[in-house]
């Protein structure tokens, strides 16, 4: 392996995340290398295959083809179609929207009315709803969210009436991440864990341990692409808008089951908001493979605690009778194809007014010459979403565009 000691780089890239490879691919013709403590790329994008059907451990959404660089072009596209729905009161409600499933279930004390009110504007305090028309909110919110809809801005409060449409890549989001891999070739170094950022002024020092020996790089600029709390520890020199930043942000945490299964053993739906389970929500996917769909189950924010040291089976076996409440019958173990799950430490940022309230550029460039990215680092004002592939994509985009500047 060709030693990078003692060589001055245009950029280093710490982090081989969506954000990170996205960066890398787009500066892929200066002189970069990209670090990555894991001994994979991919980030919290992590697609796996088990007979001929591929299925996402990490983000399961489809990134958007527009977002992606020219070249890369996606896979075959698996597009999804099916109500939502809400498990209530003992029973599975359906509906084309949140308030149409919400509108089926028996409420007392005008607590439809007063949902109602939220979605229209009418009354943005999460707090003012009774306690149960907050947990069936908090229910759907966290189809795309880890933490507490009351914990999030105001407007982030909103999502928990979208719905979202399920469609993915027939070979997963891994396929375009293998793309933006080949694009930067050898330049990727696996295992390689960042001990110190160290802007000096004329260049960036970062020191690693790859292996068990110290190694002392330096570049031009570096971008940092690794979660929040890990960057605040690497970087010597952050100002004080960046560090108070970074040190404020809090993640979410995640776990989740998914099977393989018949097809013809369960109902057509795209997902079911589960909050009187110990999941937070069901997703239900078609495969490449005829009659095999692909049931997640998700564990959001608190009710990952329970299950984070849980092996496969004991997951399976809470899949299951999810199910069953659910009301579509008894499973038998003959009749699961597959099984597979992951827990995350950190799913995603938590939005909230304390991290995103108030914003400046400069939070997100803690010296000349370092620069952050990912997909926390992605704040719109018109649209403040600092979470997905989608502002990990804008994120990595942005900060090479600051190197190329800089350079």
């Amino acid at each position: 392996m060709e030693s990078f000691q003692d060589q001055c780089k245009d950029v280093i890239i710490v982090g081989a995340g969506l954000a990170g490879l996205y960066a890398a691919y787009a500066l892929r013709d200066k002189d970069i290398i990209v670090l990555e403590q894991k001994t994979n790329a991919g980030g919290r994008v992590l697609t796996r295959e088990k007979m001929g059907v591929s299925y996402e451990i990490g983000a399961v959404f489809a990134i958007e083809p527009t977002s992606l660089p020219i070249g890369i072009a996606p896979p075959p596209l698996i597009e999804e179609y099916g109500m939502i729905g809400v498990c209530s009161k003992g029973r599975t409600w359906f509906g084309e929207s949140v308030v149409e499933c919400l509108e089926k279930i028996d409420f007392r004390n005008n607590e439809i009315e007063e949902i109602t009110a939220f979605v229209n504007g009418c009354a943005y305090d999460i707090f003012d709803l009774s306690p149960s028309s907050y947990e069936l909110l908090n229910a759907f919110f966290q189809l795309i969210h880890p933490g507490e809809i009351g914990e999030y801005i105001p407007q982030r409060r909103l999502d928990a009436f979208q719905v979202f449409q399920m469609g993915h890549y027939e070979t997963g989001n891994g396929a375009l991440i293998a793309g933006l891999i080949e694009g930067i070739s050898s330049r990727l170094r696996c295992g390689v864990r960042v001990l110190s950022i160290d802007d000096q002024g004329r260049n960036v020092v970062v020191t690693v341990n790859e292996g068990g020996q110290i190694t002392h790089l330096s570049a031009k600029a570096v971008i940092c692409s690794i979660p929040a709390h890990e960057a605040s520890r690497v970087i010597a020199r952050a100002e004080s808008p960046s560090r108070l930043f970074l040190d404020g942000i809090r993640y979410g945490t995640g776990s989740l089951c998914v099977l393989a299964i018949p097809g013809n053993l369960i109902p057509e739906f795209s997902y079911i908001a589960t909050p009187d389970l110990a999941t937070s929500t069901v997703v239900r996917q078609k495969t490449a493979v005829d009659g095999l769909v692909l049931l997640y189950f998700y564990f959001m924010g608190i009710k990952s605690v329970p299950v984070r040291k849980f092996h496969a089976k004991e997951m399976v076996k809470i899949a299951l009778q999810t199910l069953d409440a659910l009301g579509f019958g008894n499973f038998r173990g003959e009749q699961i194809k597959f099984a597979d799950h992951h827990h995350w430490d950190m799913i995603s940022p938590i939005i909230s007014e304390e991290s995103y309230g108030a914003w400046d550029i400069e939070k997100i460039h803690p010296s000349q010459r370092v620069f952050l990215a990912g997909d926390y680092t992605h704040v719109d004002s018109h649209h403040l979403m600092p979470y997905g592939m989608s502002a990990a994509i804008s994120s990595g985009k942005r900060a090479a565009e600051q190197v190329q500047h800089l350079l």
